[in-house]
């Protein structure tokens, strides 16, 4: 989730995104949420083109997906790859965008083409400029994810809008 370091320009409402990310991902029902983690699919597979980063209406920018296996203090990627190796945890982060509040976000994880995971949804509590919004997936058990072939959907208010392919070895 090596490679090139790279530091994109996060603004300073990039704590609070955590602190949403944190609530949402332990207790999703506080925004009304009863979505599971393991939930996926639901037979959606709506597609929207090119959608490496994506303005859509109402004031929503997404940056372009990349995969990294920390993040920094900002929650921004420290290093961006496309391929991991032995990994328990990674992280999708779309840095340098733009989220209104009461914006739905979530990711869905595919391997090998399947869906196997959707990570719960949070809503935005403000809006938030020139943030790093990043969602961690990690094993149940510690292990090692499988080798394969991944890709992960950001989903924004209902609709997909960025992904990214990535390999684990």
């Amino acid at each position: 989730m090596g490679s090139d370091k790279q530091k994109f320009g996060c603004g300073a409402f990039a704590i609070g995104i955590v602190v949403v990310l944190a609530i949402a991902v332990l207790s999703p029902m506080i925004f009304g949420n009863n979505n599971e983690a393991n939930n996926t699919n639901n037979g959606d597979t709506s597609d929207n083109g090119d959608i490496s980063a994506q303005s859509v209406d109402d004031g929503i920018f997404l940056g372009p997906a990349v995969i990294s296996e920390q993040i920094d203090r900002d929650n921004c990627p420290v290093d961006i790859t496309s391929r991991l190796d032995d990994v328990d945890s990674f992280y999708v982060v779309a840095p340098d965008s733009q989220i209104p509040n009461g914006t739905d976000i979530f990711v869905r994880l595919y391997k090998d083409g399947i869906a196997i995971e959707d990570l719960p949804i949070i809503t935005a509590n403000q809006d938030y400029d020139s943030t790093c919004i990043n969602f961690m997936f990690e094993t149940v058990n510690g292990q090692d994810f499988e080798t394969g072939n991944y890709e992960a959907e950001f989903w924004v208010n209902g609709n997909v809008y960025n992904e990214v392919s990535f390999e684990i070895r």
